[in-house]
Order: C-alpha cells, then structure tokens, then sequence
C-alpha cells in the first residue's frame, strides 16, 4: 500500500475459485467465477462512486472481468503467447470486436516501451478518456521475474515495463488498476514481490505528484 501511496487498504474480498473444470466450457468453478465477478464489479463501482482510484491485486486473472465488464476499446501489451494460445483453441483478442491495439514484446520493445506507451495513452485519452490498466506479471521474462504459473521464453525487463507504464499511469484518465500473476510458491525468500513493490513504486511516483499538484 505504501509503494503506491493507497489512501486505505481494503484487504481481501470474500472471493475464491473453487469447482472442477466445466466440459463443455472449459471454466473452472463456472458458479465461485461469477461470484468472484459479480462482487469485484460491486467493489470497483463502489470505489470509483468514491471519487477513488482503486488497486486490485490477485492471484490469477480471472478477476480482471468484473473490473472491466463494460471495457470496448482495449490495447493488448507485450503479450508473447498469441500463437501458442491460437493453436490450442483459445479465444482470440480480435474476436471481441471493438478498437484492439496490439503490440506483441518485440514490438513495445523495438519501437521503444515508453513511445508505446505514450501513443496507447493518447489513443485513450482522444477515445473513451476514461482507461484501466491490467497487469500480469507474465508479461516479463521468465529470467526476470520468474515467480508465476507459466513462465515463457522473451518478455519484457523491468526497466522496459516501467517506462511502458508511466505514460499511461500518469493520465487524467486512468480510472484504475489490477494486478496478477503473481505466485508466491515460487518465490521463497520474496525476491520477486520486492522487486514488484519496488517499480511499482517508480512508476506510481508520477502519479502520486500527479495527485498533489
């Protein structure tokens, strides 16, 4: 809470995923995901009615749908598993429909992660004005912050995500932010989470002088 200078710290919400895999849907827990759903959108609404800017940290992504149920123009980051992912017939981004940026890990980093960032910003800023930001920690490399569910060859360091961050953080428009991926399993002496903490805490510094000016 310190490292992004959070106003209050709410804890946990009363939400876990627990069930079997559904056969024909291939959710796990169909009925504690919509519970989870249905209470973090709940939450979020509550907060932003508040006048606040909410911090969502979790453990997998599953959560992100009730921060953004009503979300229509979306940038897809730094992402390195699209083909992977199409071969084993998941959902695709450009199935949702809607205004889709996409700029897989090669592209934010040869085109420079902070001009990425700057030009998703305006993007934002000129569309629906109003943005949130979601995080996984697996858009890093596995050599960098391997503490997560599937780690994957290519990525982005941490240097290179700060700098993709702070243009999109620094926003009028950023309503938000969730976190996720993040596996403490796999990080016994909480290396990792330091580290987290650490360009969190970079990026938010803009944002926390954006706030008392």
């Amino acid at each position: 809470a310190d490292a992004v200078n959070a106003q209050s710290d709410l804890h946990d919400l009363p939400v876990r995923i627990v069930g079997t895999r559904d056969a024909g849907s291939g959710v796990v827990g169909f009925e504690s995901v919509l519970h989870l759903t249905t209470t973090v959108r709940e939450e979020v609404l509550r907060v932003l009615k508040c006048g606040e800017l909410p911090l969502l940290v979790g453990g997998c992504c599953s959560f992100i749908i009730g921060a953004i149920a009503a979300a229509r123009d979306v940038a897809l980051l730094g992402y390195r598993d699209l083909e992977d992912a199409r071969s084993k017939g998941s959902v695709m981004p450009e199935y949702f429909g809607g205004d889709l940026y996409l700029a897989d890990d090669v592209s934010v980093i040869a085109r420079r992660p902070s001009a990425v960032g700057q030009l998703v910003r305006q993007s934002m800023e000129q569309g629906p004005r109003r943005f949130w930001i979601h995080l996984d920690f697996d858009v890093l490399n596995d050599q960098v912050f391997p503490a997560v569910d599937y780690p994957s060859p290519g990525g982005l360091n941490w240097p290179q995500l700060i700098a993709l961050l702070k243009p999109l953080v620094s926003s009028d428009g950023l309503i938000g932010m969730s976190l996720a991926c993040y596996n403490p399993d796999r990080d016994p002496g909480f290396r990792y989470a330091r580290e987290a903490v650490d360009a969190l805490r970079q990026v938010f510094t803009l944002q926390t002088a954006r706030q008392e000016s």
